[in-house]
């Protein structure tokens, strides 16, 4: 491993599902980017032996205690909550924060990301407000007692930079109030339930990163199809 820049910490989640993901994005992260920074996994629920791989590479491990103790719906697994972890106190050993999904290949440098001051994202290319981020169907509606205001952009919680001076000790709590409060009033009837706490959370405070890092290829063909072919 490269000589450690210990004032930044890239992190990814997994569970025993998506090791191969962390450790292909881990690769990607120090083969591409040539990161300097300290290297974290977030670990829900995986056996000590399988974490042997990230330990001898030098990549820390918080292993992390369930914040819902099921899944959210049929197909939506509490592991994602695990991101809020990262608004923690113990963060601020470092002074940025670099979060990616673990379904990520990274093609180049990260280093502007460990400079960012405040909370950086990329708007959602699908949900553009946030009231798009909420299924249509049944008697769901949103808590008008949370008072936000949908019409505001939404970003993608797949990618995000801050610096750590952001985080405050009740952090953690009024994001976990914010999930029990949308998972009541709207029976988890929202489409990135995480996504939206932290949007929520953010609301009037994220800057917006460029579109280059966070990429999908297969948008990109779809926008070239709609908007350059069909002209």
């Amino acid at each position: 491993m490269q000589k450690r820049n210990h004032d930044a910490v890239l992190v990814t989640l997994a569970d025993r599902n998506f090791i191969d993901q962390a450790k292909q994005l881990f690769s990607s992260v120090y083969w591409n980017a040539g990161w300097k920074g300290d290297y974290l996994l977030l670990a829900h629920e995986i056996p000590e032996k399988e974490l042997k791989w990230f330990r001898d590479k030098g990549i820390l491990v918080k292993k992390c205690e369930p914040l819902y103790p099921r899944r959210i719906n049929r197909n939506y697994s509490s592991l994602v909550l695990d991101k809020f972890y990262l608004f923690t106190p113990e963060f601020k050993k470092w002074k940025n924060v670099v979060f990616l999904d673990a379904d990520i290949i990274v093609r180049g440098s990260l280093d502007r990301l460990a400079r960012v001051k405040g909370f950086w994202a990329v708007r959602d290319i699908y949900f553009r407000e946030l009231s798009e981020g909420f299924l249509k169907y049944g008697d769901a509606e949103f808590d008008s007692s949370l008072d936000y205001n949908l019409d505001k952009p939404s970003f993608n919680s797949g990618v995000f930079a801050f610096s750590t001076n952001i985080i405050k000790n009740e952090s953690l709590l009024k994001m976990k109030k914010i999930f029990e409060s949308l998972l009541k009033s709207h029976n988890g009837a929202c489409i990135y339930l995480e996504q939206m706490v932290l949007n929520l959370f953010f609301i009037d405070s994220w800057n917006v990163l460029s579109y280059s890092y966070n990429l999908w290829p297969y948008f990109l063909s779809q926008f070239y199809k709609v908007n350059v072919t069909s002209k």
